[in-house]
């Protein structure tokens, strides 16, 4: 497939959402009245679709290849990082265990990383990082990790699929299916190592990527126009959505895919109309800020006083708050991106990027 920079904005676009989304989340817990309220329909906007837009991404890119091929390729880009990742997480954990904890144990924080806040044997932890997140306490010194596994084997699944089911149609009937199928007799599954168990959950919004138009049409007011048109349509949807966090049938699990599958289609049209190079950037070191953005989050949100305080203060303080947390963050993300791509780019992935591409095979 032809290189287009338009897939580098929607993953720019993306990876701005994961960010901005985790910060709303523990905004949530640190913020009251009127700014919690914003902090809440931010955060349900975002996790409407911003983790299923990187499943899209993955379909948009996917191509049939030999599996020896296929395989070494995933396993330099995705499992080396996400060991890489790991292990340097679970190494910071257990130097700042006790610090880590008493930050997080503080009233207001969010109580999700509360729970996350006590003492797991770093046995567990190796455990836990070696299984794809299984554990009870999953992925306590770096909870985004999760991503990684699954996308792996949501691909590896798909290379075989893609051999059985040919034609746009039936991958689209497979894809439904595994996701209805999934939602109506499996909802309950136990953890199952790498992810296995939430990758039907993704399947469809890997097929739409794939089946997906990947050529930019020429822009126009129009398609400018009709990018914030879905933006604002479908997001107000996502927001006053009773179903999001707590479907119970069918037709709830159905509005939730409706809603975020066009709440990112609503994204692909912003990105091919507008080619913005910092959201390119973004683009193309997203891996790097997805597996380490939460160490200087956590840190200005919860460590820095001055940062706390506006957080608890009225919207205008949340939101330049906001501002400062998304930009330190990205600044450090960007930062640690430039000084592994200098004296580790095997850490991400990048080292003999263009020798180790995999070879296509014929559909």
């Amino acid at each position: 497939m032809r290189y287009l920079v338009w897939i580098d904005v929607l993953k720019g676009v993306g990876i701005a959402f994961i960010v901005l989304g985790h910060i709303l989340g523990a905004g949530c817990h640190l913020t009251t009245g009127s700014a919690q309220s914003f902090c809440t329909y931010g955060y349900k906007y975002f996790y409407a679709f911003h983790v299923p837009l990187f499943f899209f991404i993955s379909g948009l890119t996917f191509k049939k290849q030999e599996w020896g091929c296929f395989l070494k390729s995933k396993c330099y880009r995705l499992l080396i990082p996400y060991m890489s990742f790991g292990l340097f997480s679970i190494l910071i954990y257990c130097v700042l265990d006790y610090f880590i904890i008493s930050v997080l144990q503080q009233e207001g924080t969010t109580a999700y990383y509360q729970e996350k806040a006590q003492c797991v044997p770093l046995v567990d932890q190796l455990f836990d990082l070696f299984l794809g997140g299984v554990a009870k306490h999953s992925f306590v010194a770096n909870s985004v990790l999760w991503f990684i596994p699954v996308l792996f084997i949501l691909e590896v699944v798909m290379q075989g699929v893609i051999r059985i089911i040919k034609g746009a149609w039936r991958l689209v009937v497979f894809g439904l299916g595994v996701y209805f199928c999934f939602f109506m007799f499996f909802v309950s599954i136990p953890k199952l190592p790498w992810g296995m168990d939430v990758v039907p959950k993704y399947i469809p919004f890997f097929i739409l990527g794939k089946i997906w138009f990947r050529e930019p049409v020429v822009i126009a007011k129009w398609h400018i126009l009709l990018s914030i048109v879905f933006i604002l349509g479908f997001g107000s949807l996502a927001v006053i959505n009773p179903y999001q966090y707590s479907p119970k049938t069918i037709g709830q699990y159905g509005i939730n895919l409706f809603l975020a599958s066009g709440n990112i289609i609503a994204w692909v049209l912003f990105s091919t109309a507008w080619n913005c190079v910092s959201l390119r950037f973004l683009g193309r070191i997203s891996l790097v800020i997805m597996l380490c953005h939460k160490f200087p989050m956590l840190f200005i949100q919860n460590v820095v006083s001055p940062i706390r305080l506006l957080f608890k203060a009225s919207i205008p303080s949340l939101i330049f708050a906001t501002g400062l947390t998304f930009s330190f963050t990205m600044g450090c993300c960007i930062g640690a991106y430039f000084l592994l791509q200098h004296w580790g780019p095997w850490i991400i992935g990048e080292k003999g990027h263009d020798k180790q591409e995999a070879k296509p095979v014929n559909s």
